[in-house]
């Protein structure tokens, strides 16, 4: 009987959801002509349970193993010839032509084969007691092994996740960066000969690195008969070139096909499908750690020198990163990249000559095996870091403190404020005052707008810093004088837009449109009459007592917020109405304000007319004649003609910033580039390498990313459990960590997965994901008594 015309029946066989595990070996060999090219040798390890005893009781003796793609032959009830006599000969032969394209399509589709005894499963005296007779289908089961059952008992009390600090613990793990020169790589894998012996995470950190509100499993065992028995079958596929190599590991399901023999002839077939591409791409990340070795700047006198180790018995891709803080700001540099051969290792040189200890940077390491198929792994190896000279000292730091009257507003700002502070208290009292009230407690960095100001009146404003509910710091007092508040300036109207927003790295600019209308006065309209009709020199007199209801100059003074630092910046420049277009280096995936305060005047009113009375020598007449002086610190007094640039630049534009007032709108720019943000977040077991593969992607700027957290909770117990990059080795698959520490535990295992970006600042994590093992031998394996 041939193998297409098998019945299928599970009940000897069946997999888990994961049975299959690809391993692969590579070797150089050299042609004739002298040219080396990689071959390739795969093997696919296959764990099947089998009932073997019923099996050998029905005298199944041996088992072939086929990997195959069940490809589907197609074949036509006639052939071409469509004649009487061709159609005969199609309905007589079908039968025939059926077997023989079902064997050639199945010797096609199937990739390679193998054969094992089933009596080498199982142990001498087995095999003899069935060959006897002895054990027969009826009694086969008393004699099933024996085998332990474990079962983990504990049941979760709380259906959520824990919450989690993440404000205070970004600003835990940037102290620990700046002052310890620790990354979380680092502190995750407690390796005792970097961290310093006096490095104690805060609270809020070590609530994120190790949560010790865990209770221990709680493991329960039994012991009961197996009836399938878990069975290793291996298929190989040898010297495959590089392009053979790519096709087979490019196909995203094969079957195994499970053959039963009884006296070499095949009498029942069972057919199970695995994903064979996922099984490459785990592959690539199924690799032992490579390390680094540091030698900094201090001793060389120049570059850091990073060693990379690879103790694997195949060549490893890698790609080596340096976070370290430049001018006071967080970097994330890419140092190299590249190829080590087994068992070798390679030296890197950093890209910055530190050339001592002033400033605290870590190196990272991330890598994956150098094969023709690739996945996202980004799973961070390990991390080594020179600490700064010294600790920073908050209380050097010069903070500092200001308040500007901005129209009917008093704007309190703070720059400079140390992250150990929680929070900035301000208060006010009038000058003469003994006592302060308190207006409000904001975050530091970020101004307060305190509406309730009254003109012409010396106020001075307190500024305190709060930390874990005590001040600290020395308190700063700022004094102002309100002026006059706004005074409507009712000829003109003005509204701002966004016109465009761009960014090109830090560099960013906004395109502010401002749109002015205007309402023209009667004084006005005499005065278009008067020039029209060209008797301007008849009416001076009334032209000088309207001169400050004729015309009216505006100018629009800009601030802006940074609405996550609280920066403000004002900008010198005084623009015309209309497109406004402002470039300055910042952070594009922060939102911005834009206050817009038009700043309008009289435009008579910036300047006054001096009448002078002359005598003409040679005649003894008087002549009087006038000219325009104006009101500008930077024009000398006795200057009758000032220049044209001298007008425009210094005394008009001096002015009206002096003089002019009216209202301020604003204007929200939300970021130019996205926020990154982690989605997709799921867990994979697998079983046969012990190993839980989370894979996320992320959505928005990946340059923002530092780094990520991985967290592991088990038994009511959450941890870190590793750190990986924002660097993946496929730029088309999501994100793969691979974790082996919680894999294949009894109970239910979460992952959350925290976003770091650069700078230490925490995301709220994503997720729980979830996997589940009930017991350490699968239920379905065993025969219970009410089976």
């Amino acid at each position: 009987m041939l193998t297409p015309e098998l019945l299928t029946d599970q009940d000897f066989a069946f997999v888990d959801s994961d049975f299959v595990n690809v391993s692969v070996a590579q070797r150089t060999v050299r042609s004739s002509n002298g040219s080396a090219s990689t071959l390739y040798d795969v093997m696919y390890t296959m764990r099947v349970y089998l009932n073997l005893h019923l099996a050998l009781i029905k005298g199944f003796d041996e088992i072939e193993a086929r990997v195959t793609d069940h490809a589907d032959p197609r074949l036509g009830y006639f052939t071409d010839d469509k004649s009487p006599e061709g159609v005969s000969s199609s309905v007589t032969s079908f039968i025939s032509r059926v077997r023989t394209t079902l064997t050639d399509a199945r010797k096609k589709s199937e990739l390679a084969n193998t054969r094992v005894k089933v009596s080498s499963y199982l142990d001498d005296q087995t095999v003899a007691g069935i060959g006897s007779g002895r054990i027969n289908e009826e009694n086969y089961e008393l004699f099933l092994p024996n085998v332990d059952v474990a079962k983990n008992s504990w049941v979760e009390t709380e259906a959520s996740s824990r919450v989690i600090d993440i404000s205070s613990a970004s600003r835990s793990a940037k102290k620990s960066f700046e002052e310890y020169s620790l990354h979380l790589s680092e502190i995750t894998k407690n390796s005792a000969r970097r961290i310093p012996s006096n490095f104690l995470p805060s609270v809020e950190l070590d609530q994120i690195l190790n949560d010790t509100t865990a209770s221990s499993p709680k493991i329960i065992s039994e012991s009961a008969k197996q009836k399938y028995k878990p069975c290793d079958i291996m298929v190989n596929i040898r010297s495959l070139s590089e392009q053979q190599f790519l096709n087979l590991a490019a196909k995203r399901q094969y079957f195994l096909d499970l053959v039963f023999y009884r006296i070499k002839v095949p009498k029942l077939k069972s057919s199970f499908g695995f994903q064979n591409r996922t099984e490459f791409q785990n592959l690539c990340s199924r690799v032992k750690d490579m390390t680094l070795t540091l030698t900094n700047g201090q001793f060389t006198a120049g570059k850091d020198s990073i060693r990379i180790s690879n103790p694997n018995p195949f060549p490893m891709l890698y790609t080596l990163e340096q976070h370290s803080i430049i001018n006071q700001a967080f970097t994330v540099t890419k140092v190299s990249s590249g190829r080590i051969l087994p068992k070798s290792s390679t030296t890197v040189t950093g890209k910055v000559d530190f050339g001592n200890k002033s400033e605290s940077r870590s190196y990272t390491l991330t890598g994956i095996r150098d094969l023709p198929v690739k996945n996202g792994s980004s799973r961070i190896m390990d991390c080594v870091s020179i600490p700064a000279s010294r600790k920073i000292s908050y209380e050097s730091i010069k903070l500092e403190a200001f308040a500007e009257q901005s129209g009917d507003t008093v704007v309190v700002n703070t720059k400079n404020v140390p992250d150990f502070v929680d929070a900035v208290k301000i208060e006010r009292k009038e000058k003469y005052s003994e006592t302060y009230e308190i207006l409000a407690s904001v975050q530091p960095n970020t101004p307060y707008v305190d509406q309730q100001i009254v003109e012409y009146t010396n106020y001075i404003y307190c500024i305190r810093f709060i930390s874990g509910g005590c001040e600290v710091l020395e308190k700063i007092t700022v004094p102002i004088t309100v002026l006059e508040k706004k005074r409507e300036i009712l000829e003109i109207d003005f509204n701002v837009s966004l016109a465009n927003s761009s960014a090109n790295g830090s560099l960013i600019t906004h395109t502010i449109q401002v749109d002015e209308s205007r309402t023209t006065t009667v004084a006005g309209s005499l005065q278009g009459e008067i020039v029209s009709s060209g008797l301007s020199d008849k009416f001076d007199e009334e032209r000088e007592n309207n001169k400050s209801q004729i015309s009216v100059t505006s100018r629009y003074k800009i601030t802006r917020v940074d609405l996550e630092t609280g920066a403000m910046v004002t900008i010198p420049t005084l623009y015309s109405p209309g497109p406004i277009t402002v470039s300055f280096n910042g952070d594009p995936t922060h939102s911005y304000k834009y206050i817009v305060k038009l700043l309008a005047v009289n435009t008579a009113s910036v300047s006054y007319l001096t009448v002078v009375q002359r005598e003409d020598v040679k005649t003894g007449s008087g002549y009087k004649f006038r000219y325009r002086k104006w009101r500008s610190s930077g024009i000398k007094r006795t200057e009758s003609l000032p220049s044209q640039q001298q007008i425009v630049r210094n005394s008009l534009e001096e002015g009206v910033e002096i003089g002019g007032v009216g209202e301020q709108k604003t204007l929200d720019v939300s970021p130019t580039i996205k926020r990154p943000e982690i989605s997709d977040l799921t867990v994979q077991q697998d079983v046969v390498n012990r190993t839980n593969y989370l894979t996320w992607t992320v959505d928005g700027d990946t340059t923002e990313i530092d780094h990520f957290l991985v967290l592991g909770e088990y038994s009511g117990s959450e941890r870190v459990i590793g750190t990986a990059s924002r660097n993946k080795f496929d730029s088309e698959s999501p994100y793969t960590y691979g974790d082996q520490r919680l894999a294949n535990l009894l109970g239910e295992v979460k992952y959350r997965v925290i976003l770091v970006e650069r700078g230490m600042q925490f995301k709220q994590p994503a997720g729980p994901v979830v996997i589940s093992i009930d017991q350490s031998v699968p239920e379905r394996t065993l025969l219970r008594s009410n089976a």
